[in-house]
């Protein structure tokens, strides 16, 4: 009997028939058989004898065909087995879960707590006093059991868990990274055999195909391939060292495979359509196929050109899975016709159901009808589809895939933190870090060393005075007293601010203004849209939203748009003001960019008391604006934001208008 979807191949010879053993009726249908009290395996001359005489009783007694060898091979070793050695006899006693001594002791405790609030309710007033105190005692002696046997539970847990994962890691992670199967099968065994039957055979196997005149002529191969036998050299060297066990061999016998499902086991069934598993030749023989019928249909369509220049074949193919893409809309029913009629005249099927079809024209999603035969190919706008881990739909946009992949990835990190692995505290594994390498001016190692010698010398000096901020006004993290990840994200920001110094002093450096510089010297067509007086439109061109940044620049020649979000806060929330619009706005920038535009976004900010923030000066820098105009816009901006609060700060008796 096999267990599982194992495939088992035929291939017994017959020349002798001694005395057939004594058969037991095969009711395995109906009732388990009972189990044959094996010698133990230290007996070595008995397990010997027992070979040579099945071997001797296989080779004399079965005769016929192939299925019937096969068929009778496994009631022959178990009556021979059961005439031998007899009956296991050996009833399966079950034992109750037995408490450890830690148990038995929480038990107990439980025990003794529910007799003393007994006997609290019971006592008089001088009693209870004492009986708390005794009910506090056991209480904290049963946290600390409980405590302990917990402990020495995770510690089992993990000691199981890395016994798993060393013995089969790959069933180890595909089981506690997977998805849960569920689900029964309720099919009786005939209508198994039947549905395979249906499935793996072929009747019109022995049929030659037809001609047809749209199938390509190959040209006669350079190579005459050589047919014969192979050499014993060959068999040695090649054959034996494959691990396939159900590989096949020259001597020409039919695949044949049986199923386990449930209680029963089908009876073999002949493999005539599909790919054997272990099997190289019928894998080499299906692309071959498959690449001539590609090749016949790609005489009717030419694909679309890339943007490199290179034209893309109207159709590719792995195995059974293929793609089609073409110019044209006629171009592809015409594709999907020679298609459907090539892979019927192969005596194959193409699914639609399982298809999808996308049309794109000027950027934009178009609902269009295909059809395989005389059943409809789903869209992706009806039907997403899922390859290769990712999903498809009529959005054109990874949005949602990567917000999958961080759901699913969070999702794994939690299963590995709860499997019960210990985690990396080998020192091996701990010490052998990533080295990156780096070129001569700039060193990861030396930079990340600078950039901690900074911040332990920042905490040193404290907070100090920024502009008109004032002292102790913007919280910063402290480098000894930060966590893990907090010491990550601080040091990445202390070289962005590295960086970012270095490149201020090389442009101090330079004795001339560079003529031409910034994003507005690009293109010449430059538009403006202000949020002020009237409701912003965002121009639909570049995007469709109901978003309103402050100010909209774009060229239309050049598909770029700069978006501009102006934030007046107060001065101690100008950083927190910053990432909250630029995180605002990201959706619409992804948008922007999946329609072919380039965009750059500036979140600005002025303080309520005249105070100018960082990202003004570099988004006017960005702009193009430098120098004497830059400090010069920004005095103004400083006055009008002070000027506005003054306002502000004289008219907060009065009513304000709804």
């Amino acid at each position: 009997m096999v267990e599982g979807n194992q495939q088992e191949k035929e291939g017994l010879d017959n020349n002798r028939q001694p005395q057939e053993p004594k058969r037991t009726p095969d009711t395995s249908e109906n009732i388990r058989r009972k189990k044959v009290k094996w010698p133990n395996n230290k007996s070595k001359s008995e397990w010997q004898q027992f070979d040579e005489d099945v071997d001797a009783i296989l080779n004399t007694t079965l005769a016929g065909n192939i299925d019937r060898k096969i068929e009778s091979m496994t009631s022959f070793i178990y009556n021979i087995g059961m005439d031998r050695f007899g009956a296991d006899e050996k009833e399966v006693v079950r034992r109750e879960g037995q408490k450890n001594r830690r148990e038995s002791k929480i038990a107990k405790m439980r025990k003794d707590l529910r007799q003393l609030k007994k006997r609290y309710n019971q006592a008089s007033e001088d009693e209870k006093p004492a009986l708390s105190e005794l009910r506090d005692t056991i209480r904290k002696k049963l946290k600390i059991t409980r405590r302990a046997e917990r402990t020495r539970k995770r510690r089992k847990k993990r000691e199981k868990a890395r016994a798993q994962f060393t013995s089969d890691p790959f069933q180890f992670t595909s089981r506690l990274l997977g998805k849960k199967g569920s689900g029964q099968l309720k099919a009786s065994k005939e209508e198994v055999e039947e549905y395979l039957r249906e499935m793996h055979s072929d009747p019109k196997r022995e049929d030659e195909l037809p001609d047809i005149e749209q199938l390509i002529r190959p040209e006669n191969p350079e190579q005459v391939f050589d047919e014969s036998p192979p050499k014993l050299k060959e068999v040695v060297d090649v054959i034996k060292k494959g691990r396939a066990a159900s590989a096949p061999g020259p001597n020409g016998v039919p695949y044949k495979l049986r199923f386990t499902v449930g209680d029963f086991t089908t009876s073999w069934q002949r493999l005539e359509v599909g790919i054997v598993t272990g099997c190289t030749i019928s894998v080499i023989l299906f692309s071959a196929a498959m690449n001539m019928i590609v090749k016949s249909v790609e005489k009717k369509s030419r694909g679309p050109w890339m943007k490199s220049g290179v034209r893309q074949p109207p159709g590719r193919a792995f195995m059974d899975d293929m793609t089609i893409s073409t110019k044209t809309v006629i171009e592809a029913r015409w594709t999907l016709q020679e298609l459907d009629k090539m892979i019927t005249w192969a005596r194959m099927k193409v699914k639609p159901s399982k298809s999808r079809s996308l049309v794109v024209k000027n950027g934009k999603v178009k609902e269009e009808r295909f059809k395989i035969g005389d059943e409809i190919i789903p869209t992706v706008s009806e039907k997403p589809v899922k390859c290769l881990g990712k999903w498809f739909n009529n959005t054109l946009s990874d949005k949602l895939n990567v917000e999958d992949t961080y759901k699913q990835l969070d999702d794994w990190l939690k299963a590995v933190d709860k499997s019960g692995l210990p985690g990396n505290r080998d020192e091996k594994v701990r010490s052998a870090k990533v080295e990156i390498r780096t070129g001569r001016k700039w060193s990861t190692k030396k930079t990340i060393e600078d950039a901690e010698s900074r911040l332990k010398h920042s905490e040193i000096v404290g907070r100090v005075a920024v502009g008109r901020q004032g002292l102790d006004v913007t919280p910063t993290a402290k480098w000894r007293t930060a966590t893990v990840e907090e010491k990550r994200h601080l040091v990445q920001k202390e070289v962005r601010s590295m960086e970012e110094e270095s490149r201020m002093e090389g442009e101090k450096g330079q004795k001339k203004k560079v003529e031409g510089s910034g994003l507005l010297v690009t293109a010449t067509d430059w538009q403006m849209l202000v949020d002020l007086k009237q409701k912003l439109q965002f121009p639909p061109q570049i995007a469709v939203t109901n978003q309103r940044p402050d100010i909209v620049i774009w060229s239309a020649s050049t598909k770029q748009a700069i978006l501009l979000e102006l934030t007046v806060p107060w001065e101690e929330r100008i950083e927190d003001a910053y990432e909250r619009k630029r995180l605002k706005y990201q959706d619409l920038l992804a948008e922007c960019r999946d329609n072919g535009w380039r965009v750059w976004l500036f979140p600005v900010e002025v303080g309520s008391r005249g105070f100018v923030g960082q990202s003004m000066w570099r988004a006017l820098r960005a702009l193009g604006i430098v120098g004497g105009e830059r400090s010069k816009l920004i005095g103004n901006l400083c006055k009008e934001a002070e000027t506005a609060s003054m306002w502000l700060w004289r008219k907060r008796s009065e009513q304000w208008k709804q």
